[in-house]
């Protein structure tokens, strides 16, 4: 096993500061929020929530409990999953199995054969490996909920630090090639290179930069926007040549409609750009 030192970075203020909305309560919510998004197939939402519960997580004031780690690990996954991040899906699975391994997606919201099945058990648990992680006097580390030495270096975890008196320090969502956190004014020790992990089941492309989750983001908003506003400017027109108006509300209805004419090209024209630039970034 590697020995790692594990250092901390903490500014009281600072967290305060970034922190709106802290505590356990607001990581459940964006939970329950994604899960819903999932099972509506509202992809724009679930992929907004998990961002949300990602940094939810940085302001736990409390250790996580383990059922949230690995509610937290399936919306990382099937946010990784909308977005063809196929690898960072599985691992992401993997973690969420590696806390719970009683779960299992019922058949009415993940059919038998959907492809998410086979990633979401890609991964042996028996195939992961682990490095012992070493903290300073009067700390302790917690991984997924539970007071661990052994940082999983095959899945993520949700890795925190709490101190003498009980008092969550830091939270981090850690990927395997993340480095530990670094105490402030600390001379780092090198981390070592983490090791080959073990083949997956299925192969795994590689995952998209982040430069083209968001281009993907922007083009798939902009689009339902281009359409919610052609959408309105046709419930316009037909208002116009329909019933009776006074001039006033006509030239309103007129100018509604062109208006929004012009906002549905001009969303259409965003999305079409960034979708390009999506599938460009894709391939260079």
């Amino acid at each position: 096993m590697t020995t790692l030192i594990l250092a901390i970075t903490w500014s009281l203020g600072t967290a305060q500061a970034a922190c709106d909305r802290a505590g356990l309560p607001p990581l459940l919510e964006d939970l329950r929020q994604a899960e819903q998004a999932h099972a509506d197939l509202d992809i724009p939402r679930l992929q907004a929530e998990a961002d949300q519960a990602l940094a939810a997580a940085r302001c736990l004031d409390r250790v996580v409990p383990t059922g949230a780690a690995a509610r937290l690990h399936r919306v990382v996954g099937l946010d990784a999953f909308t977005l063809q991040e196929r690898d960072r899906a599985t691992r992401a699975f993997a973690a969420a199995r590696s806390v719970d391994p009683s779960f299992d997606y019922p058949v009415s919201q993940i059919p038998a054969g959907h492809p998410l099945r086979t990633y979401y058990a890609a991964l042996p648990l028996d195939a992961g490996t682990t490095a012992e992680v070493h903290v300073g006097a009067g700390l302790r580390l917690y991984f997924d909920g539970q007071a661990s030495t052994q940082r999983p270096l095959s899945w993520p975890s949700v890795a925190q630090v709490v101190g003498r008196d009980g008092e969550v320090i830091s939270t981090t969502y850690l990927w395997p090639d993340d480095p530990l956190p670094v105490a402030l004014g600390a001379a780092p020790e090198p981390l070592p290179t983490v090791p080959p992990e073990p083949a997956l089941v299925v192969e795994a492309p590689v995952e998209d930069a982040s430069g083209r989750k968001v281009l993907r983001r922007v083009a798939l908003l902009t689009a339902v926007a281009a359409g919610a506003a052609y959408g309105g400017s046709r419930l316009a027109a037909r208002s116009y040549w329909d019933g009776d108006h006074t001039d006033e509300q006509l030239d309103r209805l007129y100018l509604a409609t062109n208006g929004l004419l012009i906002g549905s090209a001009a969303f259409g024209i965003v999305a079409l750009g960034t979708g390009v630039g999506a599938i460009v970034q894709g391939r260079f």
